[in-house]
Parts: C-alpha cells; structure tokens; sequence
C-alpha cells in the first residue's frame, strides 16, 4: 500500500508541490525573480528543451526541491534482520527513513531553512550524497523525471508570462512533516499577463 501511494502521489502532488512553492518562494525574493525572468525572457516558450540549460531556472527548481522536498520521510520495511549504529532491526521492522535530513544541515546548506537558490548556480547539483529529492540513491522514484519536468516547464512558463498578485499570504515557516510541508491553507492569487 505505501509503494502504490506513493506512486499515486508522485504524478500529480508532487508535481504541484513543486511548482507552487517555486512560484511563492521566488516571488518572495524580487532581486532573484528579476535575474530569472532576464533568463526567461530570452527564452521563446516554444522549446521544451531549453530550459534544462537555464541555470537560474534549475537553481529555482533544485532550492525548492531542497528546502520543499515532495516527502519528508519514506515508509520502509526492514527486508532481514540488521544492526545500525549498534540498534537491532529485525525482519519486517517498520522504518521511517528521514531521507531528506542532510538538506538540512549546516555543513552543507549554510543557513538551510532560508531559499537561497544561488547556491545551486554555479555548482548545479547537490553537495555530494545529500539529495534525498524524490527518495535519492538507487531507489530514487521512477515519476522524478516528469514531476521535474512538468513543474520546470509550469514555473517557466508562469514567471515568463504572467505577474503574480497573492491575496492571501502562505506561511513560510517549514513543518517537517511525512506529507512534506504541503500547502494547508488555501492561496489565492491574481495572474496578470505580463505583456499587458
């Protein structure tokens, strides 16, 4: 049931998730939105593929993902018997598998808890072995290609075409939670085309 879930989630929720904490987080920050938007509005909104060499885009995308990630914890089973860090695990132990928890720390995102999505302009990836993002490692979620995909051409085409009037204002405190911090509260929002 967890790995159907999962899988059900990943399609839609996920995708959502993603896009719109991009889309608040970035407007958030005005100094970062407009050096993305110079990089969008170079962009012909037609090809699919040239987002993926947009580097603030990606950076947008890869922040979001680290401090918004779609799950916060994994519903594991221990498949054998098995010690770590000196506990004893047996066979079918239930396991919470805080997969995202090196998002968090210090010594590899200063000031973790805030969107700093200049950290991943340069570099363009994670520091090593700390993406958790869509479960990591060798068992990462087969949807993570769509979701990044999807909520990457959504957030393109949003910041490149329309301005964005929020109504109500989200709260940006981060609850660590199995759902993954989802939005709780309704959001409303005007969109105003920018060529207007």
């Amino acid at each position: 049931i967890n790995d159907l879930y999962l899988v059900w989630i990943a399609g839609s929720d996920n995708t959502a998730n993603l896009a719109n904490w991009a889309l608040l987080f970035t407007y958030q920050h005005p100094e970062w939105l407009a050096e993305l938007r110079e990089e969008l509005d170079a962009w012909d909104g037609v090809d699919v593929k040239a987002p993926a060499n947009m580097s603030r885009l990606k950076a947008t995308i890869m922040e979001t993902n680290r401090i918004r990630p779609g799950q916060f914890v994994l519903n594991k089973y221990a498949s054998h018997d098995f010690k770590f860090d000196g506990y004893h695990l047996a066979e079918g132990t239930d396991v919470m598998h805080a997969h995202v928890l090196a998002h968090y720390m210090e010594e590899f995102y200063p000031d973790p808890f805030s969107f700093v999505p200049s950290r991943f302009v340069h570099s363009g990836k994670f520091a090593a072995k700390t993406d958790g993002t869509f479960g990591g490692g060798t068992h990462i979620c087969l949807g993570r290609n769509n979701a990044m995909f999807q909520s990457t051409l959504i957030v393109a085409h949003v910041l490149k075409n329309y301005d964005i009037d929020y109504l109500t204002k989200p709260s940006f405190e981060v609850r660590v939670t199995y759902n993954g911090g989802r939005l709780e509260e309704p959001i409303l929002a005007n969109l105003k085309p920018r060529n207007s």
